[in-house]
């Protein structure tokens, strides 16, 4: 009988439950992240063959996920595909366990971890360019295209620049997509506010990346146009507002406010709504209903709702007055004050207690100054004014000394004028002398005249006026032995050269033609033939001179030469004269030539508009001044204009307009 002895063995077949599972554990386990999204494991078989090879995976400290992937026992290799966005969102260690398996039967598992490296954030996508049009009022917005395979989406993003406030403007899911404008609204925190604009990309992972920072300020404000000049023309009661601006192509249009005191209204059209200019726009007439008195300014609004002012010009269609409370040889103390004639009919809306104070664009004031019958020229900017023991003194119109003229002296004494004419913008005036010579000033730089003629020949040169053309246009008297002689109308050159004088008219006999006047805008002048020993003395009229030299008699009455007053005044339209004959005062109509008494007993008429005279009467109410329509008739009574204190016996003439 044989007996045997246990020979120790090793159990390796995996279908045997009782086999040594280390055997046919698989060997040398490797992990390693093969791309973004996946995990590659591999290993070694050992040991004989089983069914295939199991993996189960642990996310952190959660429990496994089993049998997450299966592979057949010829393989060595497995790999896992993540969810990247998951991963991103909250990384954590994956840690898988392998191990083989025999039917029921499993080997040792070998386990290995890692920690996915997060895949590399998109591209920076920065902006090509941020503008806000002004043509279409829209911010537009142009980037770079994104390179980036996983993109999702681009995020325009804005904050304030002293904000941390991250604010959405729009998302964009379509990579080829690098525009978007939108319109803005007047209150828009785009116009209104600095801000930082950006770009965030984000790609499948929800990763993203800030793009570069774009500054865009706020818009500012034109540069305000400049108010230039207002002017009034009373004819048509219109203010006529001129300005100049930069030109920009965010102005959308103009509008006027008046007030002061930062106290502004809009000025409205016939439709009550603000009067809104265009942007080509420059000047604008403002019809004037009644008499006004403001400060003006033009606004300026831009496409984007901003709004810029303009300088402000104070400016009043009331008229100033100078004045003087009594006419006396040696004059009187010059007053400028607010045009008032306390009538409902002119001044329905002026207090009288107002008069003085800032409501006005200026006080009443008085000139230390003695001043002999002021007159308004250059179109009401500055006064002139005659002074004994000189020739006079140019003021401002409000009061200030521009200039002081002495006399200007010869072999006949000094020469002062009783009467002098001036160019229309009141730079320059003409008069003649005590040594009967034509005598011109420049008032704004001359302190003495200087002498235009040469006394020669018993030849008197009188009544010098400005012509539109350069010229001059006066009478020469021609002395006879017998001192009587003959006086004739002539033009001659500025320049005083006697070369160009030109005679318009022929006197016989004892004619003496003096005091011409030139129609305004007309190639006509009027003239008077003051010889009273014949029956031809009276107003004349020269049509077309100097070509036609015949001469139309409008009225036996014959103007007088007053002293300080140039005895024809022309309306503002020119088209009218006024004079003083006899102490009475008439009319001179240059289209119908007729001419028309409008008052007796009266002197000193000037023109209050192109349809009303202002004048003193003589010998009786002293101390007032009336006016009068032309159209009325000589009996008709005058109206009060300006009532003076008892015994004045006033002088005053009306600022033009």
């Amino acid at each position: 009988m044989f007996g045997c002895e246990d020979v120790e063995r090793i159990w390796d077949n995996p279908y045997d439950p009782r086999s040594d599972r280390s055997t046919w554990t698989p060997d040398n386990l490797t992990i390693n992240q093969a791309s973004d999204n996946v995990i590659e494991l591999n290993w070694v078989t050992i040991g004989k063959q089983a069914d295939g090879f199991k993996i189960d995976r642990r996310k952190g400290n959660s429990d496994w996920v089993d049998t997450l992937g299966v592979v057949p026992y010829v393989s060595n290799q497995w790999r896992d595909f993540i969810d990247l966005k998951e991963q991103v969102a909250k990384p954590e260690i994956l840690t898988y366990r392998l191990y083989a398996y025999a039917d029921t039967n499993i080997s040792n598992y070998k386990i290995v971890k890692i920690l996915p490296s997060n895949p590399s954030p998109p591209l920076a996508i920065n902006f090509k360019s941020l503008t806000r049009d002004p043509k279409d009022r829209k911010i537009k917005f142009e980037w770079v295209k994104s390179l980036d395979a996983d993109f999702l989406k681009y995020e325009i993003k804005y904050r304030g620049k002293s904000d941390s406030t991250i604010n959405m403007i729009k998302q964009i899911f379509d990579i080829n997509d690098t525009y978007f404008d939108t319109l803005l609204s007047e209150n828009s925190v785009f116009i209104k506010n600095d801000n930082i604009f950006f770009i965030e990309t984000f790609d499948t992972t929800n990763q993203s990346t800030i793009g570069k920072e774009f500054l865009l300020n706020k818009i500012a404000p034109l540069i305000a146009a400049s108010l230039d000049t207002i002017t009034f023309n009373k004819t048509t009661n219109k203010l006529m507002l001129n300005w100049s601006n930069e030109e920009s192509d965010a102005l959308n249009f103009y509008f006027f406010e008046k007030g002061k005191n930062l106290q502004f209204e809009a000025i409205k059209d016939n439709n009550q709504d603000t009067l809104k200019l265009s942007q080509n726009a420059v000047f604008q007439e403002l019809s004037i209903e009644d008499n006004i008195e403001s400060n003006f300014r033009i606004a300026s609004r831009d496409v984007w709702g901003n709004t810029s002012y303009s300088n402000e010009q104070m400016f009043s269609t009331f008229p100033r007055i100078i004045k003087l409370d009594k006419i006396q040889d040696f004059g009187d103390l010059l007053k400028i004050e607010k045009y008032y004639c306390g009538c409902d009919e002119c001044c329905p809306d002026i207090d009288q207690s107002l008069k003085s104070t800032d409501e006005y664009s200026f006080k009443d004031s008085v000139v230390n100054e003695y001043i002999r019958y002021p007159q308004w020229i250059d179109n009401g900017n500055k006064i002139f004014g005659f002074q004994k023991g000189k020739i006079a003194i140019i003021f401002s119109k409000e009061g200030e000394i521009i200039n002081s003229i002495t006399s200007g002296g010869s072999i006949l004494g000094d020469n002062f004028p009783n009467d002098i004419d001036f160019n229309n913008n009141g730079t320059t005036g003409l008069f003649t002398g005590q040594d009967h010579n034509i005598w011109k000033i420049d008032f704004l730089n001359d302190i003495v005249p200087v002498s235009y003629t040469s006394f020669v020949a018993n030849e008197w040169f009188q009544d010098p006026t400005f012509l539109d053309d350069g010229q001059m246009l006066f009478s020469q008297k021609k002395l006879t032995k017998d001192n009587q002689g003959i006086s004739d109308i002539w033009i001659m050159n500025l320049d005083g050269n006697i070369d160009t004088k030109v005679k318009i008219t022929n006197a016989t006999k004892r004619q003496k033609f003096v005091m011409p006047s030139k129609v305004p805008d007309k190639t006509k002048i009027i003239f008077v033939n003051e010889n009273l020993s014949s029956n031809d003395y009276g107003l004349y009229e020269i049509s077309n001179y100097p070509n036609n030299k015949t001469m139309l008699k409008l009225s036996s009455v014959v103007p007088e030469r007053v002293d300080f007053y140039r005895n024809f005044v022309w309306s503002p339209n020119g088209k009218k004269a006024v004079f003083v004959a006899n102490q009475n005062v008439y009319t001179y109509d240059s289209e119908s030539t007729e001419v028309k008494l409008v008052q007796i007993s009266a002197e000193y008429a000037f023109w209050l508009n192109d349809d009303e005279i202002y004048f003193r009467k003589i010998n009786t109410e002293k101390e007032n001044i009336y006016k009068k329509s032309i159209n009325a008739n000589q009996d008709d009574p005058a109206i009060l204009f300006y009532k003076g204190a008892a015994n004045d016996i006033p002088w005053l003439h009306v600022q033009p307009r």
